[in-house]
This record gives C-alpha cells, sequence and structure tokens, in this order.
C-alpha cells in the first residue's frame, strides 16, 4: 500500500514549472501571461489524452484557447470550477 507522505515526482515537476511561470517577484502581466501558456499547454495535454488522435485537432483545427476549454470541458474531466477559472483567466 502506498505512502500517503510519498511524493509523485511527475506531479511534483508539473507543480514546480506551474510556480516558476507564476513567481509572485515577477511582473504581473508576465505571470498571467506565463500560467495562460501554461493552461494551454495543459488543455492540449488532456486533448491528446482524450481523444484517440487529438493530434489532428490541435495540428490541424488551428482552434483558440477559448475553443480547446470548451473542448476539454466537454471530456468532464476537471471541476466546473476549474473551467470557470480558465475562462476567466483567459
Amino acid at each position: 500500500m502506498a505512502d500517503k507522505e510519498e511524493t509523485d515526482p511527475v506531479r511534483d515537476q508539473e507543480y514546480a514549472l506551474f510556480k516558476r511561470a507564476s513567481d509572485p517577484d515577477q511582473d504581473p502581466i508576465l505571470s498571467i501571461l506565463r500560467v495562460h501558456l501554461l493552461s494551454e499547454y495543459y488543455l492540449e495535454r488532456l486533448i491528446h489524452i482524450c481523444l484517440p488522435r487529438g493530434d489532428i485537432i490541435l495540428d490541424n483545427g488551428n482552434l483558440t484557447f477559448a475553443q480547446k476549454l470548451t473542448l476539454v470541458s466537454a471530456f468532464d474531466v476537471l471541476k466546473d470550477r476549474t473551467i470557470q477559472c480558465l475562462k476567466g483567466l483567459n
């Protein structure tokens, strides 16, 4: 049985990436842009995971952030609160 104190290296790496992108000491506009780009990266990863050929949509669809978010929302893999926060970020 896994110990609750065990760390997840993937989660830890992803959190470190997010933490660097949202450094409180940098210009707030830069933080928003970096977090927006990182969020879009994660949306694209979810599309790749949830669709057998998500690469076709991402490579040829010219989807905007809002369209990617709508698509991921339809997968029902994120909480509604998270979707609303991402809409606000956009």
